[in-house]
C-alpha cells in the first residue's frame, strides 16, 4: 500500500485481553515482542499493568489500545525492491519502440521503459518471440527465480517485477557495463573491487542449495556485458543460462550434451561438452577470463586462457583458467585465497612474486645436503634429488614455464 500511494496512516488497535510475555519486561519503547509495544514495560510499572496467568504469559486490562503510525514510501523502499507497487502487469509499463540490446542467441530483447503510475525509469527484458516456445519461457522463469533468490544481495541485479507467464521482467536502470569501462578497470583498485563483488554474489549463489546437494546456482555466462554498475557498485546480471542446484533441474534434456553454452571466449571448455554437469568451477574459469580481458585489453578466444604476459594477476588467471576443472580453485573461497596470496596488505594492488621452488615441500627432504651443515649448494641438492628418483621439480611461480623445472638441464 505504501509503495502504491506513497504515504499511508496506519492504526493498530489491540483488542481486550492482550497477552504479554515476561521476557519483554526490560523492553524499551517498541523493542518487545508483544502487542503493547513497550507501553507497559519497565520496572514496577510493568508488573502493575499486567496480571500473570502462566509462567511467561501476562493478561492486560480490558482497555482498548490504539497506536497510530504514518508510513512513507521512503521508510520501506529499498534498492532491491521496486519503489512502487509491483503488480505483474505488463500494461503498467511504457516501453521504447526499439530495444537498446538484443541477446546474441535471439532469446530476448531489452528495452528502456517507464513505470506509468510513478514515472520511474526501468529496464524491461522480454522474450523475443510473440508466442515464445516453452523452453524459452522456462529459461526466463529460471532467470527470474534466480534473481529473486538472490534478492537483497548487493551484487546481484534485482528483479523488480515480472509477468506471471515468465515472458518478461523488470529491473532497475544500470549506469554502465564492465564492457564500457575498460579504462577504469586498468586501475588495480577498481579491478579488485569488481572481482570481490563478483566473488561475493557467486559465493552466495553457489552455496544456495539444499543439504546434500553438491552445489547451488551456477551462472554459466559471466562476461563483461553481464557485469553492470548500479548505483556505485558492481552487480552480476543475466542469469538466463544458470544451472539450478544439483537435483532441482526441471528438464535435464533442456541442456543437451554437446550443445555449446555461454559466451565465446569466456565460457569454460566443459560448457561445450556437457554444460548440464558443469559446476562452480565453470564460473571460476569465466571469472579468470574476465580478469584476463580487463588486464590485457584483448578479447579471449574459446578454450584458450587469456593469461596476462606479466603482472600481479598472471598467476591468478592461470590457475582459474586451467582446462581441467579439477585443477582450478574448487570454490570461490579457494579462488579468493589465491588472490589473497598475491595481495599487498589487503589492498587492490597485487604485487608480482617470482618463482620460488619448494623442494622441501615437494620432495620431503631438506635443501641442505646431509653431512654439510648450513651449506646450500645446487650440487648437493641435486644429489639428493637423484637419490629420490625425481626428474622434474614443481615450483610455485607465476610464469607458465614455472610450473616445473626439468632437473636434467641443471646437471
Amino acid at each position: 500500500m505504501t509503495l502504491k500511494f506513497g504515504e499511508i496512516d496506519l492504526y493498530l488497535e489491540f483488542s481486550l485481553q492482550q497477552r504479554c510475555d515476561q521476557r519483554c519486561q526490560d523492553a524499551i519503547g517498541d523493542d518487545c515482542v508483544c502487542s503493547c509495544l513497550g507501553e507497559n514495560h519497565g520496572g514496577a510499572a510493568y508488573l502493575r499493568n499486567w496480571t500473570q496467568v502462566a509462567e511467561t504469559n501476562l493478561v492486560g486490562d480490558p482497555e482498548v489500545c490504539v497506536r497510530h503510525y504514518r508510513v512513507r514510501r521512503s521508510d520501506v523502499a529499498s534498492e532491491h525492491v521496486a519503489p512502487y507497487e509491483a503488480r505483474g502487469e505488463r500494461k503498467d509499463y511504457a516501453c521504447d519502440k526499439l530495444p537498446f540490446h538484443s541477446q546474441e542467441n535471439g532469446m530476448a530483447d531489452v528495452f528502456h521503459a517507464t513505470h506509468k503510475a510513478t514515472s520511474t525509469p526501468v529496464v524491461l527484458k522480454k522474450l523475443h518471440d510473440k508466442n515464445p516456445p516453452l523452453h524459452k519461457k522456462a529459461r526466463m522463469a529460471r532467470e527470474i527465480l534466480a534473481g529473486r533468490i538472490l534478492s537483497g544481495h548487493p551484487n546481484a541485479m534485482p528483479v523488480w517485477d515480472a509477468g506471471p507467464d515468465s515472458t518478461w521482467f523488470v529491473m532497475p536502470v544500470a549506469q554502465a557495463t564492465a564492457m564500457e569501462c575498460p579504462d577504469e578497470l586498468k586501475d588495480p583498485t577498481t579491478l579488485r573491487a569488481l572481482v570481490d563483488s563478483l566473488c561475493s554474489v557467486l559465493s552466495a549463489a553457489h552455496d544456495a542449495h539444499d543439504q546434500g546437494a553438491s552445489h547451488g546456482w551456477v551462472h554459466r555466462d559471466i562476461k563483461p556485458a553481464n557485469v553492470l554498475r548500479l548505483d556505485g557498485r558492481w552487480v552480476l546480471a543475466d542469469w538466463g543460462l544458470t544451472r539450478r542446484p544439483a537435483g532441482q533441474t526441471t528438464h535435464p534434456q533442456r541442456t543437451r550434451a554437446g550443445a555449446s553454452m555461454g559466451s565465446e571466449g569466456f565460457a569454460a571448455p566443459e560448457l561445450s561438452i556437457d554444460a548440464h554437469s558443469a559446476g562452480p568451477t565453470a564460473d571460476i574459469y569465466s571469472l579468470g577470463q574476465l580478469i584476463g580481458w580487463a588486464v590485457t585489453g584483448r578479447a579471449p578466444q574459446q578454450n584458450i586462457p587469456l593469461i596476462p604476459e606479466s603482472g600481479p594477476w598472471r598467476a591468478v588467471v592461470r590457475a582459474a583458467t586451467r582446462t581441467d576443472p579439477g585443477r582450478r580453485p574448487a570454490t570461490v573461497r579457494a579462488f579468493l585465497g589465491l588472490v589473497a596470496q598475491r595481495s599487498r596488505n589487503g589492498s587492490g594492488g597485487i604485487p608480482c612474486q617470482g618463482a620460488q621452488p619448494r623442494p622441501d615441500l615437494v620432495l620431503g627432504v631438506p635443501l641442505v645436503p646431509q653431512g654439510v651443515p648450513g651449506e646450500r649448494t645446487v650440487a648437493g641438492f641435486l644429489q639428493q634429488v637423484q637419490v629420490a628418483g625425481v626428474g622434474r621439480l614443481a615450483c610455485d611461480g607465476e610464469e607458465p614455464q614455472d610450473d616445473g623445472v626439468d632437473l636434467s638441464t641443471l646437471r
